[in-house]
């Protein structure tokens, strides 16, 4: 009986040490349990912060291609501007050559215009010089026609 005892009594010790095992596995699986719940929530929370400085990074690279699409479109502005310029300087060398040819022309036409001027004026004192002459000579025959008459009367 004592044996009975003391063999029940190993029984009840080995299966407290089975029982205080056993409530320790449990209580490891749910710290096992707990701290994987703890690591998914944490691992979520980084996802969603990797998600979120992705979406920033997006919008940031979204921004500066817009800024850079817009700055290429200031530099064509600016080069379609500047094209723009130099067919209008080049159109106004143009006229200012053209006006300078035509100012060249019409003083070249003035010139001739004096010249042929000058001309006639000396051709019209030539002329009045000669018609004077005339003149002249022909009031000596109208005087001389004149004396001519009254002396054969």
């Amino acid at each position: 009986m004592e044996e009975k005892l003391k063999y029940n009594s190993k029984e009840k010790e080995k299966s407290l040490q089975n029982a205080a095992t056993l409530y320790n596995h449990e209580q490891e699986k749910e710290n096992f349990s707990h701290r994987e719940e703890e690591l998914k929530k944490v691992i979520e929370t980084l996802r969603a912060v990797i998600s979120q400085k992705d979406n920033m990074l997006d919008n940031e690279e979204k921004v500066k291609n817009l800024e850079i699409q817009n700055l290429k479109e200031k530099i064509q502005t600016l080069n379609n501007n500047l094209e723009t310029l130099k067919k209008e300087k080049n159109d106004y060398v143009n006229k200012d050559r053209q006006n300078t040819l035509k100012i060249q022309d019409l003083e070249a036409t003035i010139i001739k215009f004096g010249y042929e001027k000058n001309q006639a004026l000396d051709n019209l004192r030539s002329n009045e010089d000669f018609f004077k002459k005339e003149i002249a000579e022909l009031k000596e025959k109208l005087v001389q026609k004149d004396e001519g008459l009254s002396t054969s009367k």
